[in-house]
């Protein structure tokens, strides 16, 4: 199955305990290629976990955003990870 990087999409966090940072909890966005930007730029792998998307009628955790952010078919450019920018070197 083919996934439709320019479908509406729906993201959805759980609301933060305490912190800083107000709760992000719901975001809708035109095309779903910017919730995986923002969940695989963003956030760090760590909490990750906790948050997810919905792209029409299908739900999307951690591992399978990030397996739409690293395909071929993502259509954004991508930010090279401090990894791997230091093994360019």
């Amino acid at each position: 199955m083919k996934f439709d990087y320019g479908a509406s999409a729906e993201l959805f966090m759980p609301k933060r305990k305490g912190g800083v940072r107000p709760p992000l909890g719901h975001r809708r966005f035109a095309r779903a290629a910017e919730a995986i930007a923002l969940l695989s730029r963003i956030f760090p792998p760590c909490t990750r976990s906790e948050r997810g998307f919905r792209s029409g009628d299908e739900r999307f955790n951690s591992d399978e955003i990030q397996s739409l952010y690293e395909s071929s078919d993502y259509p954004r450019r991508r930010r090279k990870r401090k990894s791997q920018a230091a093994r360019a070197l």
